[in-house]
């Protein structure tokens, strides 16, 4: 399975019937639908994420601003599309598989919430990884994300239960 699993965009694919779509319902009480500006910033990351899942580090900073900001909690800031650039190619370049599977995926204004599980192959090992992200978009293009997820998950993944038990 390559890229991003959704189950709302492969319902299809297993001949369920299509899902809603992502505002035909007041998400916030009194608001009856989304934004022009909230649906274009959630196709944005919805490309950025399908470019990450693909490994394509040339869709995915064309998709930044120059200035962009990366947060990647727990391993750290990176500023600017090119030392972006650099920390995706290393990274993707340890993976033997890389998969998304979007959960949720929400838009206020320039902000766009996504949760998702991230499923990779890495040292021969499978992780399954839990991640919320938080994408700031304006003027069409992503000027900040920041990724949260547990490092504890895949020491434990990788080196055993008791890579977390410090002395």
């Amino acid at each position: 399975m390559d890229g991003v699993g959704n189950s709302g965009w492969d319902r299809q694919a297993r001949g369920e019937a299509p899902s809603p779509t992502a505002f035909d319902g007041p998400a916030v009480p009194g608001r009856k639908s989304g934004t022009r500006e909230e649906v274009e910033n959630i196709v944005i990351v919805q490309q950025f994420l399908a470019a990450l899942a693909r490994r394509d580090v040339e869709t995915l900073t064309a998709l930044l601003s120059v200035n962009a900001i990366h947060d990647d909690l727990p391993r750290g800031r990176f500023a600017g599309r090119v030392a972006i650039a650099t920390k995706l190619r290393a990274g993707f370049a340890q993976l033997e598989d890389f998969q998304i599977e979007l959960r949720h995926i929400v838009a206020a204004d320039m902000v766009v919430l996504v949760e998702r599980t991230d499923h990779y192959r890495l040292r021969g090992r499978s992780v399954i990884l839990p991640a919320m992200a938080a994408f700031e978009v304006s003027k069409g293009v992503i000027t900040a994300w920041r990724d949260y997820w547990d490092l504890q998950t895949v020491e434990q993944t990788l080196i055993g239960p008791w890579a977390a038990v410090r002395e």
